[in-house]
């Protein structure tokens, strides 16, 4: 069944994301990055414990394919709350992919309504598709707040409200670009799941300076000296050469002396990961050019 297939997929994106290393401030296989309440394990845990979310995911995307895109929200939201129960039980209450419930499931959904209406799921098609879920909501849920911000806020909305940054939903309703930029790094390699590949893509999405974990736990002085070594280090050749691999160590150490961690970029990777996955399910073969060392 398509809903068992898309969750296996997007489960095998989480892991491979856990997995990968180096990883700056980011738990991988053999450590726990800039985090002392989670480590790979808990991601293993967590990733299986979403897999029936994932199929409901697919499953309402298939359902509602001839309906509005936005009447999926609601229903991928009920879904959610679920599953964010489903990873605290698996994890002891750690939050390990609180953020990819919500952009993995838009897209796991996007994939079963772009297939059910005959189109090609590739990447770029699949994120419009997530995006038009969520049309306009970042007026709907955070323009108000700027009115009303004596209410208890999260860790994103206080972003939006005192940066206008508008984190998670304005890059869902965009369409994913971070997560497409991760993608088109990954294309880039002949192995898009290797280290260096994975690597690559992450710093891309670092470097756009917009990683909300940092800017709530570092603020934005580390969020600026992160984006621009992620630059640089992509400038150098990141893992391919030993100046990159120097820049990427380099920030390794930055992020567990300053206790950072850019889990929003992960996200945007592990979301990338489940689009190459996808393509490769339905023989969607990019013309890329290998990268250069």
């Amino acid at each position: 069944m398509l809903s068992d297939r898309l969750a296996t997929l997007a489960q095998r994106a989480l892991i491979h994301e856990a997995a990968s290393s180096p990883k700056p401030g980011l738990v991988t296989s053999i450590d726990r990055g800039a985090h002392h309440d989670m480590d790979f394990g808990s991601f293993v845990a967590s990733a299986l414990a979403l897999g029936r979310f994932f199929k409901q995911a697919a499953t309402i995307g298939t359902k509602l394919h001839s309906e509005p895109p936005e009447e999926c929200l609601e229903a991928l939201r009920f879904a959610g709350r679920e599953a964010e129960s489903s990873m605290e039980e698996a994890t002891g209450g750690v939050n390990t992919h609180r953020g990819a419930i919500f952009s993995m499931g838009l897209a796991v959904a996007a994939v079963s309504r772009t297939v059910a209406l005959g189109e090609v799921p590739h990447g770029e098609a699949v994120a419009k598709a997530a995006g038009s879920f969520v049309a306009g909501i970042v007026e709907r849920e955070l323009t108000p707040l700027l009115l009303r911000h004596e209410e208890p806020l999260s860790a994103g909305e206080r972003l939006f409200v005192h940066m206008g940054i508008d984190g998670i939903r304005g890059e869902a309703e965009r369409g994913f670009p971070s997560a497409l930029v991760a993608l088109s790094r990954l294309r880039a390699y002949p192995d898009p799941l290797s280290s260096p590949a994975m690597c690559d893509a992450l710093l891309s999405v670092v470097a756009s300076g917009n990683d909300t974990n940092v800017l709530s736990r570092g603020g934005g002085e580390k969020m600026a000296y992160l984006a621009e070594a992620a630059e640089e280090a992509l400038r150098l050749g990141c893992m391919n050469t030993s100046e990159g691999r120097r820049k990427v160590a380099a920030m390794e150490r930055y992020c567990l002396d300053n206790w950072v961690s850019p889990g929003g970029s992960a996200d945007m990777l592990a979301l990338a990961v489940f689009l190459v996955l996808v393509e490769r399910e339905w023989l969607i073969y990019p013309t890329v050019s290998p990268c250069t060392p």
